[in-house]
Formats: structure tokens, sequence, C-alpha cells
């Protein structure tokens, strides 16, 4: 079984290797409206901790800290009581889009 497995893997791994920049980019992109779409399922279900999870896995990706996605981390950790993490997103955001509302 893990032979198969291992196989499997490095199948996969090999298959993605030869794939080319632009095609790597639409898997990347695939995966982040994915991790999206979890977010807000975890924001309609109150599981504001697991969010904050995912949230901060994309930044760590390497994802631009824009402002749909900081705001909803600025979110989840009012929602969590995490105040002070919360007030810092949304003086970032206040840097970032002084006219925005």
């Amino acid at each position: 079984f893990r032979t198969v497995r291992y196989s499997a893997l490095v199948a996969s791994l090999d298959t993605v290797l030869k794939l080319s920049a632009k095609k790597k980019q639409k898997l990347m992109t695939l995966r982040h409206h994915s991790l999206t779409s979890r977010v807000y399922s975890c924001i309609r279900d109150c599981k504001y901790d697991v969010g904050i999870k995912i949230l901060q896995s994309l930044l760590e990706d390497g994802v631009p800290r824009q402002r749909e996605l900081l705001s909803l981390l600025a979110y989840c950790f009012y929602q969590e009581e995490d105040y002070l993490r919360s007030s810092e997103i949304y003086e970032e955001l206040l840097e970032m889009c002084p006219s925005s509302e």
C-alpha cells in the first residue's frame, strides 16, 4: 500500500515539476480560491480560528497582503476577541487604503 502511494506521489510531483510557470500559477490561483471559499464557510459557521489559520497560511505562501485578505483576517481576529491583532491589521488597511471606508 505504501509503495503504491509513494509511487503516486512521486508521479504527481514529477508532473507538477514539468508544468510551465503559467500552469503552476493557475494551480496556485485555484488553490487560493478554494481556500478563500473555505474561509467564508468558516466565518459562516463561526469557526474564526480555522479561518485565521487558512488566511495566515496564504500569507506564508507568499500571497500579497491585499485588502480583501487582510480585512477577513482582521474580522476573524476581532470575532476571536483578539482585539490587538485585529486593530494592527485594521491600521495596516488604513495605511494601504486611506480613502476607503
